[in-house]
């Protein structure tokens, strides 16, 4: 018979893990701000889908708030357990059961002692596994696995413990998409697309604008040490922007403009991003193995963009997998 996973021991927690005990019921959920009907549809359904133990696929661009929809479906659910996130991206693909699973003392060299993993710490809980489309294949079927019995086994361990955490995954990929290409268990996609549920870009919620600046301002207001302002032209030019980064995007503008301005209002000029230079000149790949030809690649892109965040962009990748991939290239 399957043991329990109360008296496992703790551990120290993962370094790409978060847990938090749930605050009482009513009282957990997060601040939403903006009254567009782009937001308030999509958190109606996250209400909807918080009572449900069914898994919840939070789908969106990059900083749409998807882990804060995580979030939301944990403090409405009532569960009594911890909200766990583990960032998949983060993860390589002999880490990644180690993480999920926990490991047993001696399971490998430098276990030395007993670890947890996020199943565990999830227990009567919900487990957010962010970027979900970048987890490697081989741990894939061992999440199905885990999923379909609700056991999960330790990595050297001999016998399998039960859990019980609500799965919430999200991803900024076309997860259909790439089960269409071989790159994702369509068993698996169907496992945790049963609730589905998608941010809006904030392109879409041009009239939660206004309202964002304030928090930002009043959120930053602190770290510059003043009053945040803006103009009626750099708010008008908010409204009006793009912004393909999202709501984080629009924060860090904020944060960078309230420097810039030196106390004066915010100006249009100071809060929009500098648009992105193209010299539409073609990459030269040397021959060579596949993984020579994706080191240049890289390292040309990081050169030409100045920075790994502005090239992880570029190449549409979370920042965690191509810091994965230069240390595999350099490696």
């Amino acid at each position: 018979m399957p043991t329990s996973v109360a008296p496992l021991p703790a551990t120290a927690r993962s370094a790409h893990a978060q847990e938090a005990p749930l605050p009482a019921r009513g009282t957990a959920s997060p601040r939403w701000v903006g009254d567009s009907s782009a937001l308030r549809s999509a958190v109606d359904t996250l209400r909807r889908f918080a009572r449900s133990d069914a898994a919840v696929l939070v789908l969106g661009e990059s900083g749409t708030g998807k882990e804060l929809a995580a979030a939301e479906l944990h403090a409405r659910s009532g569960r009594r357990g911890g909200f766990v996130a583990l960032n998949c991206g983060a993860l390589s693909e002999s880490l990644a059961p180690s993480q999920l699973f926990g490991h047993a003392r001696g399971a490998f060299t430098g276990a030395v002692g007993q670890h947890r993993g996020a199943f565990a710490r999830a227990h009567r809980g919900t487990l957010f596994l962010d970027e979900i489309g970048e987890l490697p294949a081989a741990s894939q079927a061992m999440l199905l696995r885990a999923i379909e019995t609700r056991r999960i086994c330790p990595v050297g361990a001999e016998t399998e413990v039960e859990v019980d955490a609500r799965l919430v995954c999200a991803t900024h990929r076309d997860l259909a998409a790439m089960v269409g290409e071989g790159l994702f268990r369509a068993d698996l996609y169907h496992r945790l697309s049963v609730l589905p549920v998608r941010m809006p870009a904030l392109r879409s919620r041009p009239d939660d604008i206004d309202a964002l600046l304030d928090h930002f301002a009043r959120e930053h207001a602190a770290d510059v040490g003043r009053e945040i302002r803006f103009t009626a032209a750099a708010r008008e030019a908010a409204r009006d922007a793009p912004w393909p980064g999202n709501v984080r995007e629009l924060r860090n503008a904020v944060h960078r403009a309230a420097f810039l301005s030196e106390g004066a209002p915010i100006e249009a000029a100071q809060l929009l991003p500098q648009p992105m230079r193209h010299s539409g000149e073609t990459l030269a790949i040397p021959r060579g193995t596949y993984a020579q030809m994706r080191r240049v690649l890289l390292e040309t892109t990081i050169e030409r963009e100045g920075s790994q965040r502005r090239a992880a962009e570029v190449l549409d990748l979370p920042r965690s997998t191509l810091g994965n991939w230069l240390r595999d290239a350099t490696g």
